[in-house]
């Protein structure tokens, strides 16, 4: 895996752990309403996770193309043996802390994700606009003309 694809992999993990929603975030961390670590969180977070990162990214084993619950259960495996300081400081009330946490989580998950998948980035079509479809740039000099 090169070093663009694990950069990219890390970021595409650090926004799908912003994106999940506070209460659940709190109450995996134990800083929920009943101020218990509940884990059982592990398998929706992981679910979420993956499919906002597959969405970006390509996943493979011995270049067979890997399917996302795969990749939700390894990110499962890792959310389970989070240490509890690290998921408390990523629900916290600091935002400096959080972020911080957040992105260590994400790292933590970019090397598991390495280690047992082949990672790249999803190629993305290139969309070019048909001739004689407007844009705005024709409008926009003839007004400017006037």
């Amino acid at each position: 895996m090169t070093e663009d694809s694990r950069d990219r992999l890390t970021l595409h993990l650090s926004v799908a752990l912003a994106c999940l929603r506070g209460p659940l975030v709190r109450a995996f961390a134990g800083r929920g309403r009943s101020r218990r670590r509940e884990l059982d969180l592990a398998p929706t977070m992981a679910s979420n996770i993956a499919g906002s990162v597959a969405e970006a990214m390509t996943f493979e084993r011995d270049g067979t193309p890997v399917i996302w619950t795969r990749i939700a259960a390894t990110i499962e495996a890792q959310l389970r043996v989070l240490p509890e300081h690290q998921a408390r400081n990523w629900a916290g009330a600091n935002s400096v802390q959080s972020e911080a946490a957040r992105k260590e989580i994400a790292a933590l998950l970019s090397d598991r994700l390495a280690t047992e998948f082949s990672v790249r980035a999803r190629n993305r079509p290139v969309v070019t606009p048909a001739t004689q479809v407007w844009c705005g740039a024709a409008d926009a000099k003839s007004r400017t003309s006037e």
